[in-house]
Order: structure tokens, then sequence, then C-alpha cells
């Protein structure tokens, strides 16, 4: 199996780390707030958040831990550069790693995984806002289009500069089969209903060179290939 990458960023929010290594691909992606990063050390920069937490990793680990693994460095090392000492700052999480026979992720907060097979349904991963958690409870969402959207964008899970509670992150495991198509999708391009509708209109949001429309948001596309 060989995997191939494609990645789309231009957002100072948004920090994104992945590796080909074998015959498997990992990946991590966290998005903040805005104005979050303003509270995270200058000296060190949010951008190296992910490379900082690979680091911290042990040199041996077993795939499937790596996703779990990862939340927990992550966490580490936010809390050691939040100079302000703010309770507030705060990241959503996503991590995975992608093999020939399984895919394991962990996630918390608004990133979006789709899994595309020509042998099976897409599988999606559940984002953590207002809007989802009233879904799953049978909550009656509002009429207004602009308060669904406002949900939409506020957290309702995340690692914070304090901790985190295991619970609150989702663990998938997939068995896949054959080829397959692993899209990580940030908050601001949940608005694509389907993962056919990302690939038929990406460009239009980013560029060949690969970067991303002010404010798009980040993307991620790993391919496998037998």
């Amino acid at each position: 199996m060989i995997f191939s990458v494609r990645s789309y960023q231009n957002c100072k929010h948004i920090s994104l780390w992945y590796s080909i290594c074998g015959r498997s691909a990992s990946l991590a992606i966290i998005e903040s707030n805005l104005k979050d990063p303003e509270s995270y050390s200058e000296e060190s920069g949010f951008d190296e958040v992910l490379l900082r937490s690979v680091k911290r990793l042990p040199r041996k680990k077993f795939e499937p831990d790596f996703p779990k693994m990862m939340a927990c460095s992550v966490q580490h090392v936010i809390e050691e550069n939040n100079v302000n000492g703010s309770a507030l700052f705060h990241v959503g999480f996503t991590a995975l790693i992608a093999t020939k026979e399984m895919v394991w992720i962990s996630s918390v907060g608004n990133t979006r995984v789709h899994l595309v097979s020509e042998n099976e349904r897409d599988r999606i991963t559940r984002e953590h806002n207002l809007k989802s958690d009233f879904e799953k409870v049978g909550i009656t969402l509002p009429d207004d289009p602009g308060a669904i959207e406002s949900l939409k964008h506020i957290e309702s899970r995340q690692i914070t500069a304090r901790g985190f509670n295991e619970n609150d992150i989702d663990n998938y495991f997939w068995k896949v089969n054959g080829n397959y198509t692993l899209l990580v999708l940030s908050q601001l391009l949940h608005g694509f209903r389907s993962s056919e509708e990302y690939l038929r209109s990406r460009d239009q949001f980013f560029s060949r060179s690969g970067s991303a429309r002010p404010g798009i948001g980040a993307a991620v596309e790993i391919v496998s290939d037998h």
C-alpha cells in the first residue's frame, strides 16, 4: 500500500502535521479560535505545536495508540506554552493513522473526516458543536438559518490548556478494503454536503500551489493505492 498526501492551508489558527512512513500515513490537525494563538508563546509559535507534540511521543509506538497519544501530547505542549495561563485557550483536535486494512481516528472539536471508498458507503466522523449535539439528543433547531450557522461554530468539546476529559474524544476504528481516500476538512469547509461535492468544488477554494484563499480553512487528502 502506497499513500500520497495533498494539503491546503492558509490560516494562522490551524496547525497541521502529517507523515508517510513505510506502509502507513499519520496526520494530526488542531484548530483554535482566530484570536487564541495570541495567547500562545510567540517564541515557540503556534504553527509548531504539532511538531513539538510529535517529538514528545515515544520512539516506538503501536499504530492504534498514535491518535490518543497525540491528544495527550498536544495538551501538554499547549499547557507549557500558554503564556497568559488562560483557561479559555483551547483547540479542536483530530489525529489519525491509516494502513492497508485499518484507519484509527481520535477527534474532538469541529474538524471532520470523510472516508471515501469504491467498495462501500462513505463514513464520516461527527463534529462536536451545538448543532450536532442538539440533533443527537433530539432538540428542535431554530428556523433561522443564521442561528443554525452560529450553532455550528460553537464547539462543545475541545482540548484546553488545563486538560481534557478522555471521554470527550470520539475514537473510530474503520476497517478498509481496497483503495480509499481520507478527506480531513476544517470547520469552514463543512458547507459541503458530501465528499463528492467537495472534490468537485475544491479548485474554487485552493490554488495549485496548495494554499487556500484567506479565511477558507484547511483540507487534507490522503489517498491510498496498492
